[in-house]
């Protein structure tokens, strides 16, 4: 798994923790949740990578 990779995995667990989040209080917004970097930050794989 390179930096890249690593990098988008943790995005993801980062936005299902913060998702699924026990209090409503401290759970993301739907909103809040598409402005999340797994979202806003993705990367796409180089033509070299194809």
């Amino acid at each position: 798994m390179n930096d890249s990779e690593t990098r988008e995995l943790n995005h993801f667990i980062d936005l299902l923790e913060r998702c699924l989040t026990l209090n409503p209080d401290k759970r993301l917004t739907p909103a809040e949740a598409l402005r999340h970097p797994f979202f806003t930050q993705k990367t796409y794989p180089s033509a070299a990578a194809r």
